[in-house]
């Protein structure tokens, strides 16, 4: 055989083993693996990497990849090994490496891709192709508004399955209640979900789930917390009273504590205890809880108050009770001479419920004074002034003007300490005056009231009686109603039976002057 032949034999021999040895290789190359999904493990917070793989038996392992951010010597943003897996089971990885700092999915969304290998001989044959790239679901930190109660959560597409995401469950718990419950369902489109909260004033934990259309697959993002502050509210507030100052001004007092930094409060104010109540006023924290309120005539109608606290999202979040004013109206007894009948409206309400209500009266413009307490729930009252005929008051007549107002006073069972007085619009009654002038008397009759004759008068003023005798002359004269002639003289001896004339003057209850002139019989059997 020549040298040539022989060169070319040579030269096939060495294709026939490299094409055999080709052939091996390609035949003990793995296949691609297939992740199925990476989800973070909650207890922990690392991430879990599951895939599958066919034909096991050209595996010996795998190696996990993942990528890799802000690492010295690394180019931001490749895939990097940070697992070699000498098993073909299980198809499972927990990353807890460190090779290039650990994996934080509450910080980001992290991406695996993962690559098949098998052993032959002292040669290592991987996968022709890494696993499709899954990232795990990046969930936000909730934002809290207590205005509407609700947490408002946002997170980062599950990446990895495609177009096959079938939906997004919202999970919550609380360190009262730890038991996961669904929060809502979204669709594969959506991102975000607003989670009203049962209940404010604690901490909520949240996790999103994806789930694939086959309902096999899953992956549970990373989990957060927040902390859902309670609305400011007021402890409590409280209506004090409603009180008269005049004709026209009623004064409102209204006491309030606990929170009140973020707290608005308007009055309202209506002719309805039920309904019908319309803001008046808005006041703030800083505001004096005495509230005047001028415009309506306080002897003719009943207004009714109430203090709403109100939080800085406009919503209502405490009531007072309803203060109002007192109206007290009198009138003259149709039946009884001297007797003023007073009615007035029941204070609604307190808290504390009404302890009593005690009456004040003035004569003819002079100081009030106290003439009666009701504790019953009688709201009337009569008041017996016959007394007052004749009398003298700082050296003056009693006219017959008398003034009345009522104050309520709260028992002192309320809650929060405040002992309210409400005190009504002040009324007066003018008592008619009345005369009756009698036309014969006997200085000696055995009957008392016949032995003087006296004018009967009621409630007058200006007051003078006078007697004359039969030329003309005063015999008698006096200022005081209460006073009345003998039947004698100047000189103390007793007149002559006969006629006798007289001259009354006064002014009546009304400011009229009443002049009445006549006669009388002085008898003497």
């Amino acid at each position: 055989m020549s040298r040539n032949n022989f060169k070319y034999i040579r030269i096939l021999v060495y294709c026939l083993v490299l094409l055999t040895i080709k052939t091996r290789a390609n035949a003990q190359i793995p296949d691609n693996p297939f992740l199925d999904s990476v989800s973070v493990n909650l207890s922990n917070s690392q991430v879990s990497v599951g895939w599958s793989q066919t034909n096991l038996d050209n595996v010996d392992g795998y190696v996990v990849k993942r990528k890799i951010f802000d690492f010295p010597g690394i180019i931001s943003g490749t895939f990097n090994t940070v697992a070699i897996l000498n098993t073909s089971t299980p198809m499972f990885y927990e990353d807890n490496s460190t090779i290039f700092g650990v994996a934080n999915p509450s910080l980001r969304s992290e991406s695996y891709r993962v690559v098949s290998y098998k052993i032959v001989e002292n040669d290592t044959i991987y996968s022709n192709q890494m696993s499709e790239q899954h990232s795990t679901i990046l969930l936000a930190q909730p934002v809290w508004d207590y205005c509407t109660l609700q947490n408002s959560l946002q997170w980062t597409a599950y990446d990895g399955w495609g177009s096959d995401i079938a939906m997004y469950q919202v999970f919550y718990y609380t360190n009262a209640n730890p038991i996961p419950l669904i929060a809502g369902t979204v669709t594969f489109a959506e991102n975000a979900f607003n989670h009203v909260v049962p209940s404010a004033g604690q901490k909520y934990y949240y996790f999103v789930v994806a789930k694939d259309n086959s309902g096999q697959k899953s992956s549970t993002s990373n989990l957060v917390s927040i902390e859902t502050q309670e609305v400011a509210s007021p402890d409590y507030i409280n209506a004090d009273f409603g009180t008269v100052l005049n004709e026209t001004t009623c004064q409102l007092q209204f006491s309030a504590a606990g929170n009140l930094e973020y707290v608005e409060f308007k009055l309202l104010k209506s002719d309805s205890y039920l309904f019908g109540f319309d803001t008046i006023a808005t006041i703030t924290p800083e505001d004096d809880f005495f509230i005047v309120d001028e415009q309506f005539d306080v002897a003719s109608l009943v207004y009714f108050y109430r203090l709403l606290a109100l939080n800085e999202c406009g919503q209502i979040i405490d009531s007072s009770n309803v203060a109002h004013n007192i109206r007290l109206s009198v009138e003259l007894s149709p039946e009884n001479f001297g007797h003023n009948i007073l009615h007035w409206n029941n204070y609604k309400n307190w808290r504390g419920g009404i302890e009593q209500f005690e009456i004040f009266r003035s004569v003819d413009e002079g100081e009030f004074a106290s003439i009666e307490v009701v504790t019953d729930n009688n709201l009337q009252y009569t008041d017996n002034v016959a007394g007052f005929v004749g009398q003298y008051i700082n050296n003056e007549l009693v006219k017959g003007n008398f003034c009345y107002y009522i104050e309520a006073v709260e028992t002192d069972e309320n809650p929060y300490g405040v002992s309210g007085k409400s005190r009504s619009n002040v009324v007066c009654a003018l008592q008619d005056a009345k005369f009756a002038i009698p036309n014969a008397f006997n200085p000696y009759s055995t009957i008392e009231k016949n032995q003087i004759f006296k004018p009967l008068v009621t409630f007058v003023s200006a007051y003078n009686f006078v007697v004359y005798s039969k030329w003309g002359n005063v015999i008698f004269n006096t200022d005081n109603p209460q006073i009345g002639w003998d039947g004698k003289a100047g000189d103390g001896n007793v007149v002559a039976e006969g006629v006798y004339l007289y001259q009354l003057n006064f002014v009546n209850s009304h400011g009229k002057s009443i002049n009445k002139s006549g006669h009388v019989s002085v008898l003497y059997h």
